[in-house]
């Protein structure tokens, strides 16, 4: 199973919408989303290369940016 970071919209309870960057866990084929990590994604640097894991983390919450926006409905949540 691969993952990358993506946008999801959120509905709020009164109807509003936000934004959130997650892991987003795809199927065999790499391409259809099927289900994403429940907590908005975290910037932490650990081990030896923390900086260089830090910018690692940036570059593929950017790159998310530029993919389409995800919907929340749209698959199940996952406490991985």
């Amino acid at each position: 199973m691969s993952w990358n970071y993506r946008v999801i919209r959120h509905e709020e309870p009164d109807g509003s919408t936000a934004l959130a960057i997650h892991e987003v866990y795809y199927d065999l084929d790499g391409e259809t989303p099927i289900k994403y990590g429940e907590n908005p994604a975290v910037i932490i640097g650990e081990g030896a290369g923390k900086i260089d894991g830090l910018k690692w983390q940036l570059d593929m919450m950017r790159d998310a940016l530029e993919s389409p926006i995800l919907d929340e409905k749209d698959f199940e949540c996952s406490s991985e």
